[in-house]
């Protein structure tokens, strides 16, 4: 879902995933985080995980497994690359991440998603430092959606010079339309924060809240 809310119950109605080159099924560790979204202490004693009803075996096992343990981290690349000078940071990136890692618990983090931030930012020719801070917002560049927001609010802050971003608006209602409503909210947010630009703090506050139970509801 790629939201962060207050759910009491889940219930898979796929096990299988796009993950960029082919659908295949859920892994454990998937499985798992998707279903310990049900519940959240604090708010309900309980969580409650569903599926469909040929499913049930597989999410079962799923849960079950015991997941191998973790061997390394990723290590994303730190802002001091800005100091490197005579490359632009999009090649600065692609060399960091040519780079192999001295320690063995340690990998390199895929840098696909900064690089593709960065291509659709070169036609504004912005600094380094901005590009930076754009290319780390939280959100899923593979969503078009999300990523032509972003492109949006790109162009109304440097290019029209907007004081404000202007609000995401709602659709339709269904439960993927509301899910996407929710990480447009949160990129309106981050995206303002990052740069230092006047938002309504109060309506990110009271949307969020409004999607959260309505998703509820849906669940």
């Amino acid at each position: 879902m790629g939201v962060n809310l207050p759910i009491r119950r889940i219930i898979f109605t796929e096990i299988k995933k796009f993950d960029g080159e082919e659908f295949r099924f859920l892994s454990s560790q998937e499985t798992k985080q998707i279903a310990g979204r049900a519940g959240r202490i604090g708010i309900y004693d309980v969580g409650y995980v569903a599926c469909m009803e040929d499913d049930i075996k597989f999410i079962e096992n799923n849960l079950e497994v015991q997941d191998d343990e973790i061997e390394n981290a990723a290590v994303a690349p730190s802002e001091t690359i800005l100091n490197i000078g005579g490359l632009p940071l999009k090649e600065k990136l692609a060399l960091w991440g040519t780079r192999e890692e001295s320690l063995s618990y340690y990998r390199k983090k895929d840098v696909r998603d900064f690089i593709l931030i960065l291509d659709r930012l070169k036609p504004y020719k912005l600094p380094e430092s901005v590009e930076w801070r754009l290319m780390m917002l939280p959100f899923d560049v593979n969503d078009e959606a999300l990523l032509n927001q972003f492109i949006c609010y790109v162009e109304e802050c440097f290019t029209q010079k907007a004081a404000m971003l202007s609000k995401p608006e709602l659709t339709a209602h269904s439960l993927s339309i509301y899910e996407e409503y929710y990480q447009k909210i949160n990129l309106y947010y981050s995206f303002s924060k990052s740069l230092n630009l006047d938002f309504d703090e109060q309506w990110v506050y009271e949307s969020r809240k409004l999607i959260s139970e309505e998703i509820n509801q849906l669940l």
